[in-house]
């Protein structure tokens, strides 16, 4: 009794082995999963703080170098968010994504929106499936501009210049004939914010009022 006992116990060896290793393998194949799960939220979140960062940017630049060369309907266009500057967008974009180890691939910014393709700076690590240790993660995000605003009534228009051949009026010495326009309301989630062409102020801070910067899901 006492052999065959030894030999049952020898047979049952191997088996318990393989199951020790299959077990150590499973436990190696989910760990690569979290691994590459850990990756692609990673890529995720440095894309969405880099579309946020590009947008942010078309917000929180001045439109014009001189607002008071704007007209009525470039300020209609602008606080539809179809006047906003798209330059410097991407390397904003770019420069966020770096804090996050990572790169932006792709980039388009388009009116109130900024799409980027970011792919993180190192792989997945070393994992049990081959050939997936140098792979690195990649994502997209959207950001949009969002306009809060509208135009309140347009103010009166300047009066037209004197006739050339007109003798010169009170006030007629010096006509300008592209005179700024006048101080105006912006409606702002019924709140009114009052706007002097001549004395803007900072664009950001205004803009900020103007404007919502969100993702796009």
């Amino acid at each position: 009794m006492g052999a065959r006992f030894r030999g049952d116990r020898g047979q049952a060896f191997p088996i318990y082995m393989w199951m020790v290793v299959s077990l150590l393998f499973v436990a190696l194949a989910f760990f690569a999963v979290g691994q590459a799960g850990a990756a692609r939220n990673n890529a995720q979140g440095a894309a969405d703080a880099a579309a946020l960062a590009g947008a942010q940017h078309m917000r929180d630049t001045a439109p014009w170098d001189d607002l008071a060369d704007l007209t009525w309907e470039d300020w209609e266009d602008i606080l539809d968010g179809r006047g906003l500057k798209t330059a410097g967008a991407c390397e904003a974009a770019d420069a966020f994504a770096s804090h996050n180890r990572a790169a932006v691939q792709e980039c388009d910014p388009a009116l109130a929106e900024v799409w980027v393709r970011v792919q993180n700076n190192n792989g997945v690590g070393e994992s049990v499936v081959p050939g997936v240790s140098s792979t690195r993660a990649t994502a997209t995000a959207t950001a949009e501009i969002k306009p809060r605003c509208h135009l309140g009534p347009k103010p009166d228009d300047p009066p037209d210049p004197p006739d050339p051949g007109d003798p010169p009026g009170p006030g007629d010495e010096d006509p300008e004939e592209d005179a700024p326009l006048p101080p105006f309301d912006i409606e702002c989630a019924g709140e009114t914010v009052r706007f002097d062409p001549l004395h803007p102020g900072l664009w950001k801070d205004l803009a900020r009022n103007l404007f919502a910067v969100q993702l796009v899901d």
